[in-house]
């Protein structure tokens, strides 16, 4: 698993006067880039050293609360499965105050050519799923 935190900018406001919605799918990116470093990869590393990209199948969202200017939030991922062809990511944001904000679900796959392809063996061996639930994931 992997957090960070974030202190909500102004410019992430929407006209609502809370975080819009696209933020919290930036954010999520931002938890999964953060979670493939843990292990030396990112990104970047899959393309040039396999030749396969990392790409998003399927992403879902609960908004729960929304988070508003100034608020500090704890963004969390954690890889909750590995498939034959996908794996899945859980999220959460969390506010200082304890509050579970919003929840997601990400799958993604290994591709090459436009195809989704096995996930590599490189990928199984540096990162473990963690099944077990975040509270209220």
């Amino acid at each position: 698993m992997h957090s960070f935190d974030v202190h909500v900018r102004s410019y992430e406001i929407d006209g609502y006067g809370h975080v819009n919605n696209a933020v919290y799918q930036q954010w999520f990116e931002e938890g999964r880039e953060r979670f493939l470093r843990t292990k030396g990869r990112d990104y970047d590393w899959y393309p040039r050293e396999l030749g396969l990209m990392v790409v998003v199948a399927r992403n879902e969202i609960d908004f729960l609360i929304g988070a508003k200017r100034g608020d500090s939030v704890k963004v969390t991922t954690r890889l909750e499965a590995i498939g034959n062809k996908s794996f899945t990511f859980r999220h959460q944001v969390i506010r200082a105050d304890g509050a579970l904000l919003v929840q997601g679900k990400t799958v993604m796959c290994f591709a090459h050519a436009g195809r989704s392809v096995i996930v590599p063996s490189d990928f199984r061996d540096l990162y473990l799923p963690e099944p077990e639930a975040i509270p209220g994931a």
